[in-house]
């Protein structure tokens, strides 16, 4: 997608991409092998585009939210991130010029703490999941 769109944003003096990717690009979860996996190519993906499209002045965001309060997150009581917030901090982070951004407090502090210690916010999430069935 972001490669039939470059012509036409070059053509226009640039543009951004914005992939909303997930936290969990960083962390691999029991259960969620796919989904992680997923996530960490979608980021590698946002990476390599940011490379490739800068010649053409278009930048290339990525948004890694933990969980945001959608149905998706439903499924547990933890505390969550609105999506009116990861819009709102994602569209102030590309007008920023950055690229990559963790919307939300509950964001920027789980990649404070993942950068500090992966393998215990690795743990805690692992510790909240439902049990397999």
């Amino acid at each position: 997608m972001a490669h039939a769109f470059a012509p036409a944003l070059a053509a226009n003096g640039g543009g951004a991409i914005v992939n909303i990717v997930s936290f969990l690009a960083l962390a691999t979860l029991p259960l969620m092998g796919t989904y992680c996996a997923s996530k960490s190519a979608e980021l590698a993906l946002s990476r390599s585009l940011r490379a490739e499209l800068a010649m053409r002045k278009t930048a290339v965001l990525a948004s890694l939210p933990v969980r945001v309060d959608t149905p998706m997150a439903a499924w547990t009581d933890q505390p969550k991130v609105s999506p009116r917030d990861v819009a709102a901090e994602t569209l102030a982070a590309l007008e920023a010029e950055e690229i990559e951004v963790f919307p939300g407090r509950l964001s920027r502090d789980a990649a404070a703490s993942f950068a500090a210690d992966p393998k215990s916010v690795e743990a805690f999430l692992a510790s909240i999941l439902p049990a397999a069935t």
